[in-house]
């Protein structure tokens, strides 16, 4: 198996599991037309809003996460390193 039948095997499983991964721009005119004509045009600006602070909040505890593990992982490295070579 090549290289390339690798990456497109991925691919595959990518749009297999993600069919809206690969929507488009018809398909997102289609999205926001309905949006507008299920919300409004006065709320639909406020549900923007809101959508885009729960992403940043959810973008934010996520990296707080991912630091923490890196934390923890540089502490074990270290008291590892420490065990290796006691003298230093």
């Amino acid at each position: 198996m090549s290289v390339n039948d690798f990456r497109f095997q991925k691919f595959k499983i990518k749009e297999r599991f993600f069919p809206m991964a690969s929507i488009g721009i018809p398909g997102l005119i289609i999205i926001l037309v309905v949006a507008l004509l299920l919300f409004g045009p006065k709320k639909l600006p406020e549900l923007g809003r809101s959508i885009g602070q729960t992403m940043k909040e959810f973008k934010k505890s996520t990296k707080e996460i991912r630091d923490e593990f890196q934390d923890e992982i540089d502490e074990v490295k270290e008291a590892v390193d420490t065990v290796k070579n006691p003298l230093k």
